[in-house]
């Protein structure tokens, strides 16, 4: 009972990284190890804190910085010259952004809230006028995820197909249905991503080494941030072959509304 007991304390801690202490009992050896265990959950959660303050006090300072270079850029009289400084800084912030994001990993409470996934997926498509992007959803079923955070899940849907027209130019979305869940595809044209790197890839500041690589773009914090925050939904994500020939990003996501409804196969309608 004590091994149980504690196997559950620390799978409840990986999931948010909050300590589960145990009263030590059983066996003197088994003692040692549940206070061994409630020491190393305080020492990591504390880690934790630890760099959240830190990144947000380097965060803090540096966009202090990088307020007084707009202003100062703002004197270059070469347009094109002051082009480059405003997306340099732009880009930096971004940067500052992401790191802090991965960096709060573990903290966030869970989600409460509930999102259309349809919805946000048409708001995102709204954003890129003339993007080639085709999108599918079921006809009969909702696509709604609950709990959710909508802001959240449309950075992940953000995410994926910025990364899908980066490589790929032109992507698929997708949504289908399942009882209890939802899964949303974006698959692109791309190069593709190896076997051996489709886990590797959803690591901070990963890259590829060759066509997707610093080149053309992008912070390499996008996919971890997508993995945390499908995570704490509940969800997956993995990668896959495309049809398309190049890389399959699928995330799926719980949904109680689809079980408590009858549940048909869904046909799927193209609607651009």
């Amino acid at each position: 009972r004590p091994i149980e007991a504690l196997s559950r304390s620390m799978r409840r801690f990986a999931d948010d990284a909050t300590p589960k202490p145990m009263v030590p009992v059983g066996a003197p050896d088994m003692r040692a190890l549940i206070v061994a265990t409630n020491t190393m959950q305080t020492r990591i959660a504390n880690l934790l804190k630890g760099r959240t303050i830190l990144f947000g006090a380097i965060s803090h300072d540096l966009k202090t910085f990088l307020t007084r270079l707009r202003l100062r850029i703002e004197a270059i009289d070469d347009d094109a010259a002051r082009g480059k400084a405003e997306r340099d800084i732009e880009d930096m912030v971004a940067l500052i952004e992401d790191a802090l994001s991965v960096a709060r990993s573990g903290e966030e409470s869970p989600p409460s809230g509930q999102a259309d996934l349809a919805e946000l997926l048409r708001r995102d498509l709204e954003a890129r006028p003339g993007a080639a992007i085709r999108l599918s959803l079921p006809e009969q079923h909702p696509c709604r995820v609950q709990p959710a955070d909508p802001l959240a899940l449309s950075r992940v849907i953000a995410n994926l197909i910025d990364n899908a027209l980066r490589y790929g130019a032109r992507c698929n979305v997708a949504v289908t249905t399942e009882p209890e869940h939802l899964t949303l595809s974006v698959d692109d044209a791309g190069p593709g991503i190896p076997p051996a790197e489709r886990e590797t890839v959803f690591e901070p500041f990963h890259r590829l080494e060759h066509s997707r690589n610093r080149e053309t773009g992008g912070s390499g914090l996008g996919l971890a941030i997508t993995r945390q925050i499908v995570e704490r939904h509940g969800g997956t994500i993995r990668i896959t072959d495309s049809l398309m020939g190049g890389a399959r990003f699928e995330v799926r996501l719980p949904s109680p509304v689809l079980s408590a409804s009858a549940y048909r196969a869904p046909s799927l309608r193209p609607s651009r």
